[in-house]
């Protein structure tokens, strides 16, 4: 952004910010129905061990809350990086603390039995 003798900042060219975010939103709310929890076989097998895992670490899971699950984790799958937005107690935190346990308890089952 380019500054001004006053001190405030003045907005500058887009450029390609302006692709990127564009590109985002459309991803974002594109109108396509997100896929269920259970829509295919590794979805099936992310939203059950979230609701395993979610216990473990103080949550309480629902079909709806293992959906946003496994939404985030194919979020973060197709994605440099991903910005998780919404209203206070939307469940912003706990989706991703509760990915996080699905994942460490996944790779903890896996190093167990390649041992």
């Amino acid at each position: 952004s380019k500054s001004s003798g006053g001190g405030r900042a003045l907005p500058g060219e887009p450029g390609g910010d302006l692709v990127v975010l564009v590109g985002l939103l459309n991803d974002l709310f594109s109108g396509k129905k997100e896929p269920e929890g259970g829509s295919s076989g590794e979805n099936a097998a992310l939203a059950n061990l979230c609701n395993k895992a979610c216990p473990e670490i103080g949550l309480a899971s629902s079909e709806g809350f293992a959906a946003k699950v496994v939404q985030l984790d194919a979020l973060m799958s197709s994605r440099f990086a991903v910005a998780v937005l919404g209203p206070p107690g939307c469940g912003k935190t706990s989706s991703w603390r509760a990915l996080s346990a699905c994942l460490n308890s996944d790779a903890a089952a896996n190093a167990a039995a390649a041992a």
